[in-house]
């Protein structure tokens, strides 16, 4: 789904206000060891960032869940839904979850986010070829490449979060280390 009516109709978003993007990884495939993650894990992330934009409620949070955990090979034993669920059974007026089923395409919802977090997905990668500011929360493949937010304590990645909306792209410099590193990485 790559129409934006559709997707706001689908999701509850109102692009006409800033969205925050957050894109997961599936959770057997998240579990990283790194002293750089700003979190022990990514459902720890994930369910301090609705903590978070709780409180913004001029911002509106997007998670959306990765495919991958009904499309993949194997499917997710710990579905991503379901834990959000039993730690916020009411979800925040501004915390919208786009479920691993849904048809709506990421793409199209970065495109029209203000920035988007991750936790470890290489989706981060595209994200930031296509000028969108990424904040990266743990052990992704562009941490410390010179074209994203990096967070290495919670801390730090909630300060990050305090300057949102950044209203702007990432800067010709920062675009084009992001497209160097994508044509290293991808090819």
């Amino acid at each position: 789904q790559e129409n934006l009516s559709n997707i706001e109709s689908e999701t509850g978003l109102d692009f006409s206000r800033p969205v925050i993007g957050m894109l997961t990884n599936v959770m057997w495939d998240a579990q990283l060891h790194y002293t750089s993650n700003a979190f022990s894990n990514m459902l720890e992330w994930v369910l301090k960032s609705i903590e978070y934009f709780a409180d913004r409620p001029e911002l509106q949070l997007a998670i959306r869940v990765h495919p991958a955990e009904v499309r993949g090979s194997v499917r997710s034993r710990q579905p991503l839904v379901d834990e959000i669920a039993i730690a916020f059974p009411v979800l925040p007026d501004n915390v919208k979850i786009i479920p691993p089923e849904s048809q709506v395409s990421t793409y199209t919802l970065i495109e029209n986010c203000d920035a988007v977090t991750i936790y470890n997905t290489k989706t981060g990668i595209e994200a930031a070829c296509m000028g969108i500011p990424v904040i990266v929360a743990g052990e992704a493949w562009i941490r410390g490449k010179g074209f994203s937010r990096d967070a290495n304590s919670p801390d730090e990645y909630f300060s990050i979060l305090d300057d949102l909306p950044f209203e702007t792209k990432l800067d010709e410099s920062e675009l084009e280390l992001a497209k160097r590193y994508a044509y290293h990485f991808f090819f």
